[in-house]
């Protein structure tokens, strides 16, 4: 029987909620015979990521000193196309990444997005914020919608996803 190859997309492994959450995730299909797991991660450091390294194979994503530092696309893509994975789940600004990516992912991938934030709190916080992220929350929500998949933490944060 052939693996699926499920790759988990996240900024780092530190010691965040959301960390702690696709930490545990990955630890249960870690133990199911089915799936070949696959960190994709920019960072190889953490709490977390210590406690992973040795029982899954990572891709680092190198951050370059360019405008691409903080939103990888071109490196992402390319460690995406070294493994094809049938799977790709992803949370924090990987979302945003995976999702602008999406239309060139390989032929085949499904793309799961796991909103990790309250959403309209998020928003509020944003608009309090700069202007470049305030922007930037609008065109998320936008750009998330071309998910296959989007997991949410609870039925109010269902609900708000698609208000939003």
């Amino acid at each position: 029987m052939k693996k699926i190859i499920l790759m988990f997309a996240i900024p780092e492994l530190n010691s965040g909620g959301p960390d702690q959450v696709f930490y545990e995730i990955i630890k249960f299909f870690l133990n199911q015979k089915r799936f070949k797991v696959i960190l994709l991660t920019t960072k190889s450091d953490g709490f977390y990521f210590k406690k992973l390294k040795n029982k899954i194979e990572v891709q680092v994503i190198k951050r370059p000193t360019r405008l691409w530092s903080r939103y990888p696309l071109d490196a992402t893509l390319i460690k995406i196309f070294r493994v094809r994975p049938d799977i790709i789940i992803s949370t924090e600004r990987m979302n945003f990444i995976l999702n602008l990516l999406y239309l060139f992912l390989p032929k085949g991938t499904k793309l799961i997005t796991r909103i990790s934030n309250d959403i309209k709190s998020n928003n509020a916080f944003l608009k309090n914020s700069n202007f470049k992220r305030f922007i930037f929350s609008i065109l998320s929500m936008q750009i998330i919608s071309k998910s296959d998949l989007i997991i949410t933490q609870s039925k109010y944060m269902q609900d708000e996803a698609k208000e939003n």
